[in-house]
């Protein structure tokens, strides 16, 4: 016990004098370290940041990775007191194709197709400035369609795909164009080209969307046109292997400015996949908006869409909405609930319905919303 108690105090004062030691010959260097630290670190202290964050996920089903999504975001202080600081992000994401449905597709349900990986770098909320109107770039993506290889290298590349969204107007001399959308891919599976936008000439609106090629699902189509994409079915053989078009505008029929103005307008669309089974669809949709003096506004709009196909499945769909605003409002934009309630200086309600037959009959949505 006694030679234990001296080889403890032994070794307690042999730690004291090295730590004695380490700490004069730190402190010799300690003051050029800092230095050296706060002129590095000195660009980073100049970026106007207020605030950052990161944060992700991953999803695995057994031994295959289904899901993984790595997203930033970071806020930076305006340029001047009482502004708002822009807000920016990006994302890294890997979606395999048994969690997206792609490999549910015959067409595209190839040898080892579920574990094919989708992997997508976007950039979100980029403010721009083109032809002289500020808008935000919502979403720009590039990404790449990898397949099990299941050797070395483990995935190889058989698509590449990329699209933007933009959220804003864009003003020429004669137009306005407004939440302009691109999407194209390219590969072994899946190659597509879609399109989608809004015009407004003097008082006249228009909007319009298409998607031709073939996809494994029905994503890209969702993302050019979601209002009408979430209710076209798409046949397992081929997946969306066809054309979609579709078109509206609003056009006023009495306008006398301020005391009085009411427009009408108009929504068609069709599209057909090819099958087995073979599948032919349309809209159509109609509405009426107007201005009264100047303070009040009004707009409703109703729109019925069918599909059939070869194998005699029919799907119909009927929805309708009804707006109010009170101030400076523009009603020949209020294309959808949504573009009402982003109105500059009106202050807008808004109430909706959706029913539909699949399968049987059934009321989908019932609901109001106010104020916006």
């Amino acid at each position: 016990t006694e030679i234990q108690r001296q080889l403890r105090n032994d070794l307690m004062t042999l730690a004291d004098q090295a730590n004695h030691g380490i700490r004069e010959a730190v402190a010799q260097v300690e003051s050029e370290v800092n230095s050296v630290l706060a002129d590095a670190t000195a660009p980073v202290r100049d970026i106007p940041l207020t605030s950052a964050s990161m944060d992700g996920y991953g999803v695995i089903a057994g031994h295959e990775l289904e899901r993984a999504h790595l997203a930033a975001e970071w806020t930076m202080r305006p340029a001047s007191d009482g502004e708002e600081g822009n807000t920016f992000g990006a994302s890294l994401s890997a979606v395999s194709w048994s969690a997206s449905n792609k490999s549910d597709t015959e067409s595209c349900a190839s040898p080892g197709a579920d574990s094919n990986l989708d992997v997508t770098i976007a950039a979100l909320n980029l403010p721009a400035r083109v032809a002289g109107s500020d808008i935000t770039l919502k979403k720009v993506y590039l990404g790449f369609t990898l397949a099990n290889a299941g050797g070395d290298p483990a995935f190889n590349p058989i698509g590449v795909n990329g699209g933007l969204a933009v959220l804003g107007d864009i003003g020429f001399s004669q137009f306005v164009i407004y939440d302009p959308a691109f999407a194209a891919g390219l590969g072994k599976e899946e190659v597509y080209l879609g399109a989608s936008a809004g015009a407004l000439f003097s008082d006249i609106q228009a909007e319009v969307a298409f998607l031709v090629g073939k996809t494994c699902n029905n994503d890209v189509l969702k993302e050019l046109d979601p209002e009408v994409a979430q209710f076209i079915p798409v046949p397992e053989n081929t997946g969306f292997t066809g054309a979609y078009v579709r078109g509206s505008a609003s056009i006023p029929v009495w306008a006398t400015g301020c005391p009085l103005t009411i427009g009408v307008s108009a929504d068609m669309g069709s599209w057909v996949l090819a099958g087995p089974p073979l599948t032919v669809g349309g809209l159509v949709g109609g509405g009426a908006y107007g201005k009264v003096l100047c303070v009040g506004a009004l707009r409703g709009q109703v729109k019925a869409l069918a599909s059939v196909n070869t194998d005699g499945d029919v799907t119909f769909i009927g929805e309708g909405f009804g707006a109010a605003g009170a101030g400076f409002c523009e009603p020949a934009g209020w294309t959808s609930r949504q573009r009402s309630r982003r109105d500059s200086w009106c202050a807008t309600g808004d109430a909706g319905f959706q029913a539909g037959y699949q399968n049987g009959w059934s009321i989908m949505d019932l609901s109001t919303s106010a104020i916006h």
